[in-house]
């Protein structure tokens, strides 16, 4: 198990990046080093203790964005990148490995927040936004 230790070690050297499961997968999108922040998406395959980069890539670098998935779509939402806190939303697609952005956005920039999901409907809470930390709930559906 130190492979797998190894693998996942590299990957999380980038914190505090947003992971999610869907399927029998493990998603990690993004992160920071400290100095740079990175747009990359990875994706852990426990069954076969894999990591790979997939060529897909966030629009931006970001950290501390949250993530929920919907289906076989993962909603990454907000985030910070070193500058500036962002409002928006993309949408990674598990089954064509593809990325768009959402076509709905957070009323606020916002990064730091926690979201879940019920059914078709995402659910963020809290965060900041550079302004102070705010008590945002945002309810949206998929």
């Amino acid at each position: 198990k130190a492979f797998i230790y190894g693998l996942i070690h590299r990957a999380i050297q980038l914190k505090p990046l947003s992971v999610v499961a869907n399927g029998k997968k493990i998603y990690l999108f993004g992160g920071t080093d400290g100095t740079t922040y990175y747009n990359t998406i990875h994706v852990f395959d426990p069954e076969t203790e894999t990591l790979s980069t997939l060529s897909a890539k966030l629009p931006k670098g970001v950290a501390h964005a949250c993530a929920t998935a919907v289906g076989t779509k993962i909603y990454i939402i907000g985030g910070y990148d070193g500058t500036n806190y962002h409002n928006e939303i993309s949408m990674f697609d598990t089954a064509t490995q593809t990325l768009t952005e959402a076509p709905f956005v957070l009323p606020m920039p916002n990064a730091y927040s926690t979201c879940e999901t019920i059914g078709t409907k995402i659910y963020t809470f809290g965060g900041v936004n550079g302004y102070g930390e705010h008590g945002l709930v945002c309810v949206q559906g998929t």
